[in-house]
């Protein structure tokens, strides 16, 4: 069971009356902005994402916040049930409450009339986490929830049920570009072709950027795809081998020989980081499950619900071919994607003079962030493919489709028309007013047929 001592350990704020946690003065992650303004929100507040992409940060800099706006220190309660020597179950949990407020506040929960903040970190191990605190919730509007959590599975099915109407859900991604400049130290101005719209206007102020930067940027870029994702391989930026021990054991390493395997009961633990090796190193390529799991040796089944946990513990994910249907959807064709351009590098060991030696390998691995970066920013995203033809993306606007983009991805600089032109053909036939060529650094600007064609490197998209 938990002990006053255990908390005290983890709240030094309560003793010293000028102490601000050391994530104070790191930089922020986009997400932050967000989750500060919705501090004053009545709701419970959960952030998910990938094991050491920076959530405990966040919840740390989010006190930090709070005493630097004076809130009192013993409204603040942090608690992380990522220790060793903690009892992970329903018990501590509320113990971990019932003892904070007994023992810190000196109230009960009826009595407590101003906010106390409550972040508990890795709440993933505690099974009904929602219930119990869907009760304290319920009891006083007061006590303000904010938790963070590794697994999907455990955090989002549940939570929906239990606490709808209560809960807001974030997810933090690995670090963009632009973040991963910003931590670096290495920012500067930073935009995107989203910044522009597309416009012709915005097209020629992103290109005069570029045109500053370009040296800038491209030297940075393979450090960013190759270990740069994950806020703390930064400082391992002259021992690349370290970084990607670092990614393989702490990151996927925990998350695919002890979290997955220990939450789903996996007896097959080889095989399953085999299939997720598999999948990973082939990112961006279409897959068929049935076929992975003859060659590991397992049932469709059980690759099926292999794919599942991947896709919940936030290491893989799914692009659909375009169909208007979505019954048919489930049974198109699909491509899997890396979370994260790193799991890629460091699992083949890539180096970094790959990305001007072997632009071959790092083609898989520039449509990889790619899909990254338009997850971030668009709702609804497929692949087109008819026949041999094949476009990367489709940015697909609902009752306009005018404003549907196809992207296609060519991580090079010379690009010849007739490469790309079955994207102007699609273009035509769906009554697109643009479309994107995403390229290695080139940046240029077409009309073909009516057709806006915008050449965008891919750091800019």
């Amino acid at each position: 069971m938990i002990q006053y001592d255990q908390i005290i350990d983890q709240n030094p704020w309560w003793i010293h009356a000028k102490y601000l946690p050391v994530e104070a003065s790191w930089p922020h992650r986009n997400l932050f902005s967000s989750l500060s303004d919705d501090l004053s929100k009545n709701l419970i507040q959960l952030i998910t994402g990938l094991r050491r992409v920076g959530k405990s940060t966040l919840l740390k800099q989010l006190i930090s916040l709070l005493l630097q706006k004076k809130v009192v220190a013993d409204h603040i309660l942090y608690f992380s049930f990522d220790k060793h020597a903690i009892d992970k179950n329903s018990a501590s949990l509320e113990a971990l409450i019932d003892i904070y407020m007994a023992r810190r506040l000196k109230k009960r929960i009826f009595e407590i009339s101003e906010n106390v903040y409550l972040f508990i970190d890795e709440i993933q191990y505690i099974d009904f986490w929602q219930d119990i605190l869907k009760r304290y919730y319920d009891m006083n509007k007061c006590i303000k929830f904010i938790i963070s959590g590794s697994q999907s599975t455990k955090l989002q099915g549940k939570s929906k049920e239990s606490l709808a109407g209560r809960l807001i859900e974030y997810t933090v991604c690995v670090l963009s570009i632009d973040e991963y400049l910003d931590i670096s130290g290495l920012k500067n101005n930073y935009k995107t072709i989203w910044d522009c719209q597309l416009t012709h206007n915005g097209f020629h102020e992103l290109y005069d950027y570029h045109y500053e930067n370009r040296l800038h940027l491209e030297e940075r870029l393979p450090g960013y795809l190759c270990y740069g994702q994950f806020p703390e391989t930064l400082q391992y930026a002259e021992d690349i081998k370290f970084g990607y021990e670092y990614i393989k054991e702490s990151v996927l390493g925990k998350i695919l020989e002890i979290d997955i395997p220990a939450h789903y009961k996996i007896e097959k633990v080889k095989e399953f980081k085999q299939m997720a090796y598999h999948l990973l190193t082939n990112s961006s390529s279409f897959y068929e499950l049935q076929n992975i799991g003859r060659e590991l040796g397992i049932a469709k089944t059980t690759s099926e619900k292999y794919f599942s946990y991947l896709k919940n513990a936030y290491i893989i994910d799914t692009l659909y071919k375009y169909t208007k249907s979505n019954i048919k959807k489930g049974r198109s064709l699909k491509k899997a994607y890396a979370t994260s351009t790193n799991f890629i590098t460091s699992i083949n060991n890539y180096q970094l003079q790959y990305y001007e030696d072997l632009p071959e390998i790092f083609g898989k691995i520039i449509e990889t962030y790619v899909w990254q970066r338009l997850t971030s920013l668009f709702d609804t995203i497929s692949l087109w493919r008819n026949g041999h033809r094949e476009i990367d993306f489709l940015i697909i606007h609902q009752g306009d489709s005018s404003k549907t983009i196809p992207i296609e991805v060519t991580f090079k600089n010379r690009i010849r028309t007739n490469e790309i032109k079955y994207l102007f053909s699609l273009a035509s036939e769906m009554g697109c007013q643009s479309v994107i060529v995403v390229t290695k650094s080139t940046m240029n600007m077409q009309t073909i047929s009516d057709i806006d064609a915008y050449f965008i490197p891919f750091y800019l998209i």
